[in-house]
């Protein structure tokens, strides 16, 4: 990947099994140092579940409504 002063980052290893990638500085005379901690937190899953049900429960009560308001001004119209 280009950098936009000059230079560029090329991805020259990954390990898999330590969850490791090695990156290589190409044209930097001073290469900057990172260190990333990548983590997996599986529970989050259960803050989707929830968000879905929120939004599925929204849904069914929006459309809960908008029958309730079609069967109300038909009964207007009607009478």
């Amino acid at each position: 990947m280009p950098l936009p002063g000059g230079g560029a980052i090329v991805v020259s290893g990954i390990n898999a099994s330590n969850g490791a990638v090695q990156l290589e500085f190409a044209g930097i005379s001073n290469p900057p140092r990172l260190s990333i901690d990548v983590t997996r937190k599986p529970l989050i899953v259960l803050v989707w579940y929830g968000l879905y049900i929120v939004l599925l429960g929204g849904a069914i009560a929006t459309l809960q409504r908008l029958r309730q308001a079609l069967k109300r001004d038909q009964a207007t119209e009607a009478a």
